[in-house]
């Protein structure tokens, strides 16, 4: 998450409209948690890191392409397939 003008005009909307108790971010830097922090005084900020060891933001990013990438190739030969199986139906 990173702390633009778009997040601060979303905190001060959700705190003048629905008045949460605290509203909780997860960002990758301190530096970001305290811009974020300073957005309201119920806002709460988490590091990636803290919530899973190891679980970073390189991490996540790397198993996400690499689900991706698995996904892609196992929808392609289904498609394939079922195309395939459906071209031996006809007469």
């Amino acid at each position: 998450m990173r702390p633009t003008c778009v997040t601060r005009l979303a905190v001060a909307a959700l705190n003048q409209y629905v008045g949460p108790r605290r509203i909780v971010f997860v960002t990758g830097s301190a530096a970001k948690c305290a811009k974020l922090v300073a957005m309201g005084p119920n806002v709460e900020c988490l590091l990636e890191d803290h919530l899973v060891p190891g679980r970073g933001a390189h991490s996540s990013t790397a198993h996400l392409n690499l689900s991706r990438s698995c996904h892609s190739s196992s929808s392609s030969s289904s498609s394939s397939s079922s195309s395939s199986s459906s071209s031996s139906d006809s007469p």
